[in-house]
Protein backbone atom coordinates (compact mmCIF):
# COMPACT_ATOMS: atom_id res chain seq x y z
CA UNK A 1 0.00 0.00 0.00
CA UNK A 2 1.36 3.07 -0.96
CA UNK A 3 1.49 6.56 1.54
CA UNK A 4 2.70 9.89 0.86
CA UNK A 5 6.45 9.40 1.25
CA UNK A 6 5.99 7.34 -1.92
CA UNK A 7 3.64 10.51 -3.35
CA UNK A 8 7.17 12.86 -2.20
CA UNK A 9 9.20 10.10 -4.16
CA UNK A 10 6.87 10.44 -7.44
CA UNK A 11 7.08 14.71 -7.41
CA UNK A 12 10.68 14.26 -6.88
CA UNK A 13 11.31 12.33 -9.45
CA UNK A 14 9.74 14.48 -11.88
CA UNK A 15 12.54 17.22 -11.12
CA UNK A 16 14.91 14.13 -13.34
CA UNK A 17 13.78 15.69 -16.47
CA UNK A 18 15.48 18.93 -15.94
CA UNK A 19 18.76 16.78 -15.28
CA UNK A 20 18.14 15.11 -18.73
CA UNK A 21 18.00 18.52 -20.52
CA UNK A 22 20.64 19.67 -18.86
CA UNK A 23 22.64 16.73 -20.07
CA UNK A 24 21.12 16.71 -23.64
CA UNK A 25 22.55 20.89 -23.17
CA UNK A 26 25.85 19.49 -22.69
CA UNK A 27 25.77 17.02 -25.13
CA UNK A 28 25.17 19.90 -27.94
CA UNK A 29 27.67 22.43 -26.11
CA UNK A 30 30.30 21.37 -24.29
CA UNK A 31 30.88 17.59 -25.61
CA UNK A 32 33.78 16.90 -27.50
CA UNK A 33 32.17 14.32 -29.10
CA UNK A 34 28.97 16.52 -30.84
CA UNK A 35 26.12 13.94 -31.29
CA UNK A 36 24.23 13.45 -34.63
CA UNK A 37 21.00 15.24 -35.01
CA UNK A 38 19.88 11.79 -35.05
CA UNK A 39 21.26 11.14 -31.53
CA UNK A 40 19.95 14.56 -30.32
CA UNK A 41 16.86 13.74 -31.42
CA UNK A 42 16.72 10.28 -29.73
CA UNK A 43 17.84 12.08 -26.43
CA UNK A 44 14.54 14.11 -26.57
CA UNK A 45 12.42 11.37 -27.58
CA UNK A 46 13.64 9.62 -24.46
CA UNK A 47 13.15 12.39 -22.26
CA UNK A 48 9.90 13.02 -23.18
CA UNK A 49 8.50 9.63 -23.08
CA UNK A 50 10.69 9.17 -19.35
CA UNK A 51 8.65 12.43 -18.66
CA UNK A 52 5.16 10.72 -19.72
CA UNK A 53 5.88 7.96 -17.60
CA UNK A 54 6.91 9.52 -14.38
CA UNK A 55 4.16 11.71 -14.80
CA UNK A 56 1.24 8.54 -14.89
CA UNK A 57 3.58 7.06 -12.13
CA UNK A 58 2.91 9.66 -10.01
CA UNK A 59 -0.59 10.39 -11.08
CA UNK A 60 -1.32 6.91 -9.94
CA UNK A 61 0.12 6.98 -6.27
CA UNK A 62 -1.99 10.42 -5.66
CA UNK A 63 -4.86 8.29 -6.97
CA UNK A 64 -4.00 5.80 -4.99
CA UNK A 65 -3.52 7.86 -1.68
CA UNK A 66 -7.11 9.46 -2.36
CA UNK A 67 -8.41 5.73 -3.13
CA UNK A 68 -7.49 4.50 0.70
CA UNK A 69 -8.17 7.83 2.09
CA UNK A 70 -4.68 8.65 3.33
CA UNK A 71 -5.19 11.99 1.05
CA UNK A 72 -8.74 13.61 1.49
CA UNK A 73 -10.62 16.49 0.26
CA UNK A 74 -13.02 16.35 3.55
CA UNK A 75 -12.29 19.94 3.92
CA UNK A 76 -13.09 21.03 0.64
CA UNK A 77 -17.14 20.80 1.18
CA UNK A 78 -16.52 22.86 4.77
CA UNK A 79 -16.96 26.14 3.50
CA UNK A 80 -17.36 29.01 5.90
CA UNK A 81 -19.41 32.05 4.48
CA UNK A 82 -17.55 35.74 5.10
CA UNK A 83 -18.90 37.94 8.25
CA UNK A 84 -20.73 40.40 5.63
CA UNK A 85 -22.82 38.06 3.85
CA UNK A 86 -26.41 38.92 3.69
CA UNK A 87 -27.34 35.07 3.34
CA UNK A 88 -27.37 36.16 -0.82
CA UNK A 89 -23.90 34.00 -1.39
CA UNK A 90 -25.20 30.74 0.19
CA UNK A 91 -23.33 27.89 -1.30
CA UNK A 92 -25.16 24.35 -1.44
CA UNK A 93 -23.90 21.21 -0.57
CA UNK A 94 -23.52 18.73 -3.72
CA UNK A 95 -23.36 15.55 -1.59
CA UNK A 96 -20.10 15.03 -3.18
CA UNK A 97 -17.61 13.51 -0.33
Amino acid sequence: MKNRFDLEDSIGDMANTSSDIETVIYAIGDCPNVPTEDELLNMLIGIKQLHETRYQKMWQTFEELIKNGTISNKEVNTVKMPPYDDGSMKMEETGDK
